[in-house]
């Protein structure tokens, strides 16, 4: 009869240290602090300002180079806009319409 008391007294044993062990893991995991949240996603750059824009007022030629005598590519109706290519305040603007460089009379535009 002892030896059947051992057995079952060691079975016994066994199944409260292995739940004392499930306790134990359970209990570990409950405390584990939380995971941090991944960092947020960096706000993308803002835009680069536009370029310094001019605005004819009248029509006007837009022509190949900073002269009358200069092929016209294009004449530009009043309130068409450009944007600056060269620094502003002679007597021809350089700029940039459609994707193409050419000259306006810098009497006939504004800055916009």
């Amino acid at each position: 009869m002892s030896s059947l008391f051992v057995r079952r007294f060691r079975g016994l044993f066994v199944s409260v240290a292995a739940l004392g062990l499930l306790a134990a893991c359970m209990q570990q995991q409950a405390s584990a602090p939380p995971k941090a949240p991944p960092p947020a996603p960096a706000a993308a750059a803002p835009a680069p300002p536009p370029p310094p824009s001019v605005v004819t007022v009248k029509k006007a030629n837009f022509r190949a180079g900073p002269s009358t005598k200069a092929p016209i590519i294009a004449t530009l109706p009043a309130g068409t806009v450009a944007y600056l290519v060269g620094p502003r305040g002679g007597a021809w603007e350089e700029v940039s319409y459609q994707n193409r460089v050419g000259y306006i009379y810098g009497k006939l535009v504004k800055s916009h």
